[in-house]
């Protein structure tokens, strides 16, 4: 289970590095300022090890107080990896829905009223 705590973990801090970096763009700040957030967009060293070594005993904790033994370990990630990807394809997929409504209904021009009152 450590392998897989590993790459969830990897695969949180890169998902919250990628939604600090499309701010940053949406944001239009300069390209020194998005290195600089990236660069703290990572998790704290200690942490992450705290998180890796720490997960494995604990998930193991609540399957058996749940009555779940270790042998439902596969079903569980293959559950929590479904859950996960239905989660981001919904993002993706709203994201797109956005950008087509945007496309297909751009905001009318601001009109001047170019009219002299005498």
């Amino acid at each position: 289970m450590t392998g897989l705590v590993d790459e969830l973990i990897e695969a949180a801090e890169e998902n919250r590095v990628g939604s600090y970096i499309a701010k940053c763009a949406e944001a239009g700040l300069t390209p020194k300022l998005c290195k600089d957030i990236e660069a703290d967009a990572h998790f704290p060293k200690v942490a992450k090890t705290l998180l890796k070594h720490s997960i494995p005993r604990l998930a193991a904790k609540w399957l058996n107080r749940a009555g779940l033994s270790s042998e439902w370990q596969e079903e569980i990630s293959v559950l929590t990896a479904i859950i996960l990807i239905v989660k981001q394809q919904a993002k993706v997929n709203a994201r797109f829905e956005e950008l087509i409504q945007a496309k297909n209904n751009p905001p009318e021009p601001v009109k001047k009223n170019l009219e002299v009152k005498t």
